[in-house]
């Protein structure tokens, strides 16, 4: 007999109970985060106490994100230095379009280190988290299949498999490109995170919170 789910497993990073409104967390980022909005409902006026509440609650995020985020970032940077290099003439990024571009051992490498760098953009999971996404019958997945960086992982991969240089070439750079905005998105979030930490010359923060000045320029 198949088993039926109810909607409580409709987010699998919200757990089936409730608790002043909220569900309580499967996975610590969530977790935080709703203890967070219980806090700040139940005791608004809480002064000194819910900040310090509060930070610790931003710390713990913090750490659990920090280590997908060093991930994106040690990716991004081999993959800055791979694609500089494949800049010159008669190589696979020449920007002057030579027709001895195509060279299958680099498309091989750009192959590798495209998805070296897309992978660290999916959440580090809980086996809980996993679990309930197990429980969900690929409708998680479904929900992500037509994100335009998808399509154009899905696009690249076709044509590297065909040995389509151009095609590859063209969805190669659109994934790029959409990861490189998430990536600058992201560390611009980090600085935010600690805006009212940084109000003097010398305030430090946790962690690097420095954005990118400019996108990578490919």
């Amino acid at each position: 007999m198949a088993l039926v789910h109810s909607d409580s497993y409709e987010n699998p990073f919200h757990g089936e109970w409730a608790l002043f409104g909220f569900p309580l967390g499967s996975h610590p980022v969530e977790s935080a985060l709703l203890e967070a909005a219980r806090m700040l409902i139940r005791d608004w006026k809480g002064g000194q106490d819910i900040i310090a509440q509060l930070k610790r609650l931003r710390s713990n995020t913090i750490k659990f994100l920090e280590r997908q985020y060093q991930k994106i970032q040690k990716a991004a940077d081999e993959l800055v230095q791979f694609i500089k290099y494949n800049k010159k003439h008669g190589q696979l990024f020449d920007p002057a379009n030579s027709s001895f571009k195509f060279l299958y051992g680099d498309q091989d490498e750009a192959f590798v280190l495209l998805h070296d760098y897309a992978e660290p953009f999916s959440r580090e999971l809980t086996m809980a988290s996993k679990i309930k996404i197990c429980r969900l019958n690929g409708s998680y997945q479904k929900r992500f299949d037509m994100l335009p960086i998808e399509i154009a992982l899905r696009k690249c991969t076709d044509a590297y498999k065909a040995h389509d240089g151009e095609g590859f070439i063209k969805y190669f750079k659109i994934a790029v490109d959409d990861m490189d905005a998430q990536y600058i998105e992201i560390r611009n979030a980090r600085k935010q995170l600690f805006k009212w930490d940084l109000k003097r010359p010398g305030d430090v923060a946790e962690i690097d919170v420095q954005p990118l000045r400019t996108a990578k320029e490919y």
